[in-house]
């Protein structure tokens, strides 16, 4: 029986990203796990009223523009992984506020027995105080989480 029967790899872009997508497509293989490639946009929170209540909003093209990036992104991913053999799913969400928590939240509902996922990403300043994705998704995960550097 192969220990990790589903893996999900949270990819950005980065080059530390890319390596773990590398890693992750060849352990699906070796284990022939069920795949999947995950990128999580975060938008800029802007803030507006009506009717009186604070919400948070985002201009349509704004978020079209984001989504239409991380399509793209997620599209490249699966073609790599299809290119060594691997049949990839890949999905595009929103964090809404949290990567961590969208990644980890996504990883237990759907069962996933491994996250992959690159030690540093484009997270920038913001992400050196607040704490990394990486170690982020560590510390919350429900399985065991491979972090490739």
């Amino acid at each position: 029986m192969d220990v990790f029967r589903k893996i999900l790899v949270a990819v950005d872009g980065s080059s530390y990203s890319k390596k773990a997508l590398t890693v992750a497509v060849s352990l699906a293989e070796k284990h022939r796990a069920e795949f999947t490639i995950l990128h999580v946009f975060e938008l800029p929170l802007m803030w507006e009223t009506r009717d009186g209540v604070l919400q948070y909003q985002y201009p349509q093209d704004v978020y079209d523009s984001a989504k239409g990036v991380a399509d793209k992104l997620v599209r490249d991913a699966v073609q790599v992984a299809k290119s060594s053999g691997v049949d990839a799913h890949g999905v595009v969400l929103n964090g809404e506020g949290s990567v961590v928590g969208t990644i980890v939240g996504y990883a237990q509902e759907n069962g996933f027995d491994l996250i992959v996922l690159g030690t540093r990403g484009l997270g920038g300043f913001k992400k050196l105080l607040l704490g990394s994705v990486s170690s982020g998704v560590t510390t919350h995960a429900h399985c065991s989480v491979l972090i490739v550097k």
